[in-house]
């Protein structure tokens, strides 16, 4: 067997140091691109969240919306309902002036009220005696009337 030649094994040496350093530098390669693909997997990551927190918000915001709707359809109803029972308010005030006018002049009637009865009474027993009507009322006159 001849030995090698001295040159080839040479070249093989230089070959082997190329390939080396090439492999060196496709390893430096291959961590740069992990490192870039572990960080986009981190950003990714984010961003499912922030999108899982924006589809969230916007469930909350939407409920938000369906509660302000239904909160101003009940406003508005009670508005109505405050603007009817204002008005039968006025309405009832109305009336109760014309029942404390008519209880301020209660005396009076009671007595017009009784005079009546009095006419009545002497008109049917036929009594001449008395054509005057009295105006007064005795007191069991007045008992008649409270009872």
């Amino acid at each position: 067997m001849d030995p090698v030649p001295k040159v080839h094994v040479k070249e093989a040496n230089d070959h082997l140091q190329r390939m080396f350093a090439r492999v060196m530098e496709l390893e430096d390669l291959t961590k740069q691109q992990a490192a870039k693909v572990a960080s986009r997997d981190e950003e990714l990551e984010r961003l499912r969240a922030i999108r899982k927190e924006l589809d969230e918000k916007d469930k909350l915001i939407a409920d938000l919306r369906e509660k302000l709707t239904s909160s101003e359809a009940m406003v508005k109803r009670l508005v109505a309902e405050v603007k009817e029972r204002d008005a039968s308010t006025a309405a009832l005030k109305e009336k109760a002036k014309h029942f404390d006018c008519i209880l301020d002049s209660r005396d009076t009637l009671e007595r017009v009220v009784e005079s009546l009865r009095l006419y009545d009474r002497e008109r049917l027993e036929g009594s001449s005696e008395d054509s005057g009507v009295s105006v007064g009322m005795g007191q069991e006159e007045q008992k008649d009337v409270e009872n």
